[in-house]
């Protein structure tokens, strides 16, 4: 099954609304499109913030290009 990567720019509301489904609806967002979508990062302002989501799943940085440039 092909795997799409994500990146996420921000982890506020809307981001972190979208990280929870991603993560929580994986299985049939899989079996609705025929791929597997996988989060792999976030940029956030404060590494030690709350979230909305769960972040250990994925990579957290301070750097939103760091997320724009990665080659996954």
């Amino acid at each position: 099954m092909k795997v799409i990567k994500v990146g996420v720019l921000g982890l506020g509301t809307v981001g972190g609304g979208a990280a929870n489904i991603l993560i929580n609806n994986a299985d049939e967002i899989s079996r609705r499109c025929s791929c597997a979508i996988q989060l792999i990062q976030a940029s956030v302002r404060n590494l030690d913030a709350d979230r909305l989501c769960d972040d250990t799943q994925f990579k957290l940085t301070t750097d939103p290009f760091e997320v724009v440039n990665n080659p996954d």
